[in-house]
């Protein structure tokens, strides 16, 4: 999967402006801030990324609740 297949599968889940995805492509360190996610979708998400992301990434997930 690209980073864009991965943007536009977070901003269909979470919803527009409900996610902030950065990649370091030195490090291989993903950081995902999701917005307003209860915790059933918060586990879906995690779940998801496990099978989607290569095992070379480093995942960094926030689940915040503004």
């Amino acid at each position: 999967y690209t980073i864009t297949v991965l943007r536009n599968y977070l901003k269909a889940i979470c919803g527009e402006g409900n996610v902030d995805v950065e990649i370091d492509p030195v490090t291989y360190i993903l950081n995902i801030t999701l917005y307003n996610l209860g915790e059933n979708p918060y586990l879906d998400v995690l779940a998801m990324l496990k099978i989607m992301l290569p095992a070379n990434i480093v995942l960094n997930i926030n689940n915040v609740m503004r």
